[in-house]
């Protein structure tokens, strides 16, 4: 996947999107992440359980993104 779509914005940090950032870091040759979400308190969750990549912002999470998936 990580050669199809090396870039992937996840636009949403809930259950489902939070668990498909972490499922796509265990990949042997993982693709860069982006993990977008609006509240504060989601961000900071999503932080504490390992996703490196998050913002508040919308323009920059998509940005240069190969892929982006909706999960709100």
């Amino acid at each position: 996947m990580t050669d199809t779509f090396p870039h992937i914005a996840i636009l949403g940090g809930g259950l489902l999107g939070g668990s498909l950032a972490l499922a796509l870091a265990e990949l042997e040759r993982p693709p860069q992440v982006r993990l977008w979400a609006r509240r504060e308190q989601t961000l900071a969750e999503a932080k504490r359980r390992g996703i490196t990549h998050v913002t508040h912002q919308l323009e920059e999470a998509i940005a240069d993104a190969s892929l982006v998936i909706l999960a709100v």
